[in-house]
């Protein structure tokens, strides 16, 4: 019993708090962990965050993982952020957590984001797989990640866009939803909410399955 113990401790230290990071590119960015300074909700698994950055003097952003939204075997990510400028430039918004793992009956990621800009948005989702040592305080090491989807840039106006991976990452892993907000004048505004989550297999494919494997078994019946 005390090994089961040990061995769910040390699995649960190798997980970090989610964190949603901010940059404008400019040199003024901020980071802000699950139940950290600047999280403004309470919530486990919701981090958010509503502070000027440069000439960004809106912003407004929150992100939902685990165990609030999805689970451990069930990965979802969750960005939505309403954003106004003083003048032209281009505001990076990123939101990770890791300790993710995906069953088999998933075969990939989709990417969904919807909103309105009158700039541009663009959207990249991608993971990384983590060793049973990984143990990060601060920002995950996405230096070696692989990219799920690309969406972008989109706008201006009203603009959605979906994109699919159709792979199964190494358990455990890290997930990350990045957007970038570009706008080229005083005053533009955006607002846009991008979602992560595990593609199932399509029902048409287990009846197939099913199917088949019903004409197998008849034709070994008739065979005997």
């Amino acid at each position: 019993m005390f090994s089961v113990l040990l061995v769910f401790l040390v699995a649960g230290s190798a997980s970090a708090a989610a964190i949603l990071t901010l940059d404008d590119g400019m040199g003024n960015s901020v980071s802000i962990s699950d139940g950290g300074p600047g999280d403004l909700n309470l919530t486990v698994g919701v981090i958010t965050y509503s502070a000027p950055l440069g000439s960004w003097f809106v912003n407004v952003s929150t992100g939902f993982t685990k165990p609030a939204l999805g689970g451990v075997n069930f990965p979802e990510l969750d960005l939505n952020s309403a954003n106004m400028s003083s003048g032209p430039g281009t505001l990076t918004v990123t939101f990770e957590d890791d300790g993710f793992n995906l069953p088999d009956t998933f075969p990939g990621f989709r990417t969904d984001i919807g909103g309105t800009t009158k700039g541009t948005v663009s959207v990249t989702s991608d993971y990384v797989s983590v060793t049973s040592d990984y143990d990060d305080t601060s920002l995950y090491d996405f230096g070696d990640a692989s990219l799920l989807s690309t969406l972008g840039p989109l706008g201006p106006g009203v603009f959605a866009a979906t994109g699919v991976a159709l792979v199964n990452p190494d358990d455990p892993f890290a997930l990350r939803l990045t957007a970038q907000i570009t706008h080229t004048a005083a005053g533009q505004i955006t607002s846009f909410d991008t979602w992560l989550i595990p593609v199932p297999t399509p029902a048409a494919a287990w009846l197939l399955g099913a199917g088949l494997i019903g004409v197998v078994g008849i034709r070994r019946k008739f065979k005997n």
